[in-house]
């Protein structure tokens, strides 16, 4: 996860996690007999549809490699020049997407996680850096509610889909007790957060009056950063 950006004093997390590392041990047949060097197979190898698979193939371990490498750019570049619908896939649009984020290229971003969900209305990494993107870069709440509502159905355990759709309730539409109860879940998953720990201590503070709350959680956060 990226702390990407900020939103007034909240920290607002960024998820990429991918499936690269399980696509680089991945074996990916070539269809084809393989027995045999007649002059018409090579010839498909060197200028037909097989050599242009193979080249796919190494464009996609090669755009691997450099994402492994945070070297996005090249990522990117070696990701863009896959043409076989074979492999423009759940996993190439991710990455596609990813690499824009990063790159600060959000529209673009969003456009290829909407190629995602597109494919696989259940990507939760699909759903969940689009709330993110709407919100922070689009200021469109409503979407951002929706999509992070769709991450956390798929996902109910992930720390930081309830930390940022807390701060969104909060912030975007008042919803004090909404707030509360996804904080709370926030902190039964990670109560080493000195984010969720400070942020719960305000809302407790200002909004619901509660002193002794508000104390107890700031003297949390303090453990965790005394500075």
């Amino acid at each position: 996860d990226s702390k990407l950006g900020e939103d007034s004093d909240h920290q607002i997390y960024f998820h990429y996690e991918t499936n690269i590392d399980e696509n680089l041990n991945k074996k990916i047949p070539i269809e084809g007999k393989t027995d045999k060097c007649e002059t018409n197979r090579l010839i498909e190898i060197t200028e037909g549809s097989l050599h242009l698979e193979i080249e796919d193939i190494i464009y996609w371990f090669i755009g691997n490699k450099y994402f492994l490498k945070q070297d996005y750019a090249h990522s990117l570049t070696s990701f863009q020049k896959i043409k076989n619908e074979k492999y423009q896939n759940e996993d190439l649009f991710f990455c596609i997407g990813v690499c824009n984020s990063l790159m600060g290229s959000f529209e673009e971003a969003q456009i290829q996680y909407k190629k995602v969900l597109n494919i696989n209305p259940k990507s939760f990494n699909a759903h969940y850096n689009l709330a993110f993107h709407l919100e922070y870069n689009n200021k469109d709440s409503l979407g951002s509610k929706k999509h992070y509502e769709d991450a956390l159905a798929l996902k109910p355990d992930f720390f930081e889909a309830h930390y940022n759709y807390a701060m969104l309730l909060l912030d975007k539409f008042n919803d004090s007790l909404g707030a509360k109860l996804h904080y709370e879940t926030a902190l039964t998953l990670r109560p080493d957060s000195y984010e969720a720990q400070n942020n719960y201590a305000l809302l407790m503070q200002l909004k619901f009056n509660d002193k002794k709350a508000a104390k107890d959680h700031y003297i949390e956060a303090l453990k965790i950063n005394p500075n």
